[in-house]
């Protein structure tokens, strides 16, 4: 699967498919934070994002917080930790 709604991620995660996930921020041109969930078979072509239920379009988070709460949402309880990468 290339993307994931949350109740697709929500469900992939129940059956142990989505095994990590990854916040990304965002660059000037997008509109806010967003999430990529790790497979399985680990990241593929830079992860799948979270995508809207009704456009399909890339679910950006107006903070990182929101973001977060979203990882929350799909079920992973652990800490989230950051990485910065400015090659984008």
């Amino acid at each position: 699967m290339s993307d994931y709604t949350m109740a697709q991620a929500k469900r992939d995660f129940e059956r142990g498919y989505i095994t990590g996930a990854a916040l990304v921020a965002p660059l000037p041109s997008e509109g806010g934070w967003w999430v990529i969930v790790e497979s399985a078979g680990g990241f593929q072509a830079g992860g799948s994002p979270l995508v809207d239920a009704k456009s399909k379009q890339v679910r950006y988070f107006k903070t990182a917080d929101a973001a977060i709460s979203a990882i929350h949402q799909i079920g992973f309880k652990k800490s989230v930790s950051f990485s910065v990468d400015r090659e984008r």
